[in-house]
């Protein structure tokens, strides 16, 4: 156990880590991240390409409907930590370094009040999410003129009304106001 607290051995956990990455991307994990916060600027300049993506809303009860139809799937609230998940190479079981490993994120993230789900075998397959849709879609205060054109297509072909909004910046302090659009003909 001394090995593993020298900087050699840190090394060497951080590679062991690594690999156990990699063994979940080739085993065909798939993760499909959400987040409880929409109104984030910072989560909008990261994940929706600096405000040109939307936001589409989900029902958490049909989710973990969904979730509980299928057993390859597993949602929960990711755990913000600062410091490294401990992984005692001899006693750690597997589902605990994937625990470790999927569901803990750095304090640094934790403004993203990120949910996961987790698909055992479902990398690069689609998640049958639809009938789990509905609140809102927000667009993105800088979302190409075509893209909002499409989704508003889309929203009005469905037979459910999901209210639609278009993100603006605020004028006189940081952050982000929501505006109501029609979209119905």
């Amino acid at each position: 156990m001394k090995k593993y607290r020298t900087l050699e051995g840190k090394k060497e956990i951080v590679k062991l880590m690594e690999g156990m990455l990699d063994k979940l991307r080739t085993n065909g994990i798939g993760i499909f991240s959400l987040s409880g916060k929409y109104d984030s600027v910072v989560s909008w300049a990261h994940y929706s390409n600096s405000h040109e993506g939307f936001c589409i809303g989900f029902d958490k009860e049909k989710l973990l409907d969904l979730i509980n139809r299928e057993e390859s799937l597993d949602f929960a609230e990711v755990k913000y930590k600062e410091e490294y998940p401990i992984i005692n190479v001899y006693r750690t079981d597997e589902h605990e370094k994937l625990t470790k490993l999927v569901w803990w994120k750095s304090i640094e993230w934790e403004y993203e009040n990120e949910y996961r789900i987790v698909w055992y075998d479902g990398a690069n397959k689609k998640l049958p999410i639809d009938s789990a849709i509905s609140g809102v879609v927000i667009l993105g205060c800088r979302i190409d003129p075509q893209n909002k054109d499409k989704i508003m297509t889309i929203l009005k072909n469905r037979s459910d009304a999901i209210p639609l909004y278009q993100a603006k910046i605020k004028k006189d302090c940081f952050g982000l106001e929501f505006e109501k659009m029609e979209y119905k003909s």
